[in-house]
Formats: C-alpha cells, sequence, structure tokens
C-alpha cells in the first residue's frame, strides 16, 4: 500500500510540473532518449530504453524540470540439448524526477526544492524516494562553450528493502556537479557526478556518475552514447555495489 501510494505521489509530482509549465506562454524544452537492442541465436535478450526530460522557464527567475526514465530488460536461453527455452530473467527499472528551481536574481546562486523515486528491486530495494531542498551555484565562465553547476542538497530519504516489512526513513545530504561542453558546432559532451549519504549512518552512502556525448543530425535529431555507473556501499542482501548501463540513443529535442 505505502508503496502504490509512492508511485502515485511522484508520478503526480511529475505530471504536476508539465501541467504547471504549459500554463505559461513561454518557450517549453523538451529531450526524448529511445534505446532499443534486440539478439537472437543462443540467446534471445531484448532491451528498451526510454528517458524523457522537460525544461520550462516561467521567466528570468522561475523554473521547473522533470525526468522520467524507464529501462526493460528481457533474456532467455536456449538449451542445446532439447532446444527449448530454458530461462526467462526480466528486469525493470523506473526513475522519476521533479524539480523547481528559484534563479536568484542577478547572482550566478540558485535554490531549489527537488524530489526523485526509484523503482529498481535489482539494486536490493522494492524502493527510494528522496525529497528537499538544496542550493546550487553556477560557475562564471567566460568561455560559453563551458558550463558547470554545483549544488548541495538536505533530503528527506526514504526506502525499503525487498522483502523487508517496513519502509526505513532517515535524512541525507547531498553533492552535485553537472558539466556541460560544446565541443564544437552540433556536438555536447555531459558530465554529471553526486554524491549522496545518510547522516545517521554515514557508511550508507551512494554515487552516480553519467558520462554522454551527443552528435547532431538534424534540428530535432541526435545521436547520443551515454555510460551511466550507480555505486551503492551497503548493498542489501546478494546485490552487489556496481551498476553499468552503456546506451546507445537516437535523441529527440524539441
Amino acid at each position: 500500500m505505502l508503496k502504490s501510494s509512492i508511485k502515485v505521489l511522484s508520478g503526480l509530482s511529475l505530471i504536476t510540473a508539465v501541467a504547471i509549465a504549459d500554463e505559461v506562454d513561454t518557450e517549453l524544452k523538451t529531450h526524448t532518449e529511445l534505446s532499443y537492442v534486440n539478439t537472437s541465436g543462443n540467446s534471445y535478450t531484448e532491451t528498451l530504453s526510454v528517458k524523457l526530460e522537460f525544461d520550462k522557464s516561467f521567466d528570468e527567475i522561475n523554473q521547473v524540470k522533470g525526468k522520467g526514465e524507464g529501462i526493460y530488460s528481457k533474456t532467455e536461453s536456449e538449451n542445446e540439448i532439447t532446444k527449448k527455452i530454458e530461462e526467462d530473467i526480466v528486469a525493470n527499472k523506473l526513475y522519476l524526477e521533479a524539480e523547481y528551481i528559484y534563479n536568484l536574481k542577478d547572482s550566478s546562486f540558485f535554490s531549489f526544492v527537488k524530489t526523485d523515486y526509484t523503482d529498481d528491486k535489482f539494486s536490493g530495494y522494492d524502493y527510494r524516494l528522496n525529497i528537499g531542498p538544496g542550493l546550487g551555484y553556477k560557475l562564471p565562465i567566460e568561455n560559453d562553450d563551458h558550463s558547470l553547476d554545483l549544488s548541495m542538497s538536505i533530503q528527506y530519504s526514504q526506502h525499503k528493502i525487498d522483502e523487508a516489512k517496513d519502509a526505513e526513513s532517515y535524512s541525507s545530504g547531498k553533492t552535485a556537479l553537472k558539466y556541460l561542453w560544446n565541443v564544437k558546432q552540433g556536438t555536447k559532451f555531459k558530465q554529471d557526478l553526486s554524491y549522496q549519504t545518510s547522516f545517521d549512518d554515514t557508511e550508507n552512502y551512494f554515487v552516480e556518475s553519467i558520462t554522454g556525448i551527443e552528435i547532431q543530425l538534424t534540428d530535432m535529431l541526435s545521436l547520443g552514447s551515454s555510460y551511466k555507473v550507480n555505486y551503492q556501499n551497503i548493498t542489501p542482501q546478494s546485490a552487489v555495489h556496481t551498476d553499468k548501463v552503456f546506451l546507445t540513443s537516437l535523441i529527440i529535442d524539441y
């Protein structure tokens, strides 16, 4: 029941942010990434990845962002003797994020409130939820080809370990870095890095790194590659510390 309520609240946060953004007559930026892999032969693998982002500025001060990511992966293997499918492994992952940003006037500082929800049983967690305020700083770089944002936030965090009876709540802190390099016309390099740790137990921390490159094909279409690494220092049950995902995607910006 609790998990269903959190899913609904997280989904409503993202939908509400989109609805609010559509009420003002300013440009809405959207970003979509699609990736699909299908193999056959001795093994059958099907992987579908979808990523949706939006960015809406009401004016020079108020801004809303949202993100939704989903990965569906299915693997089957064939017994060489019986020629029958003997395994069926399905992995699903869902991530939702909504953020309100207040850019301080005539300053490189900004404040924000952000919430995110992760549903990924293969990490050992039934779900993970974070919500809280933070403060960020846009480094004043004279060269327009580069941008670097630094942020720190205090969050209310909650997670439920798979098969555990009750959820666990605690306060945590998160530090994040976002770097963008316009390498040349139509080519971008991106690097996101974040570190989150529990205030109650500093051994309970998470590190995420996303490295990507985008090459523009047309006004709306780009080809992108990304490498994502998620590390959790304390792993529930038999889950491994590090998850890695490499994707080549078709990107749609409009």
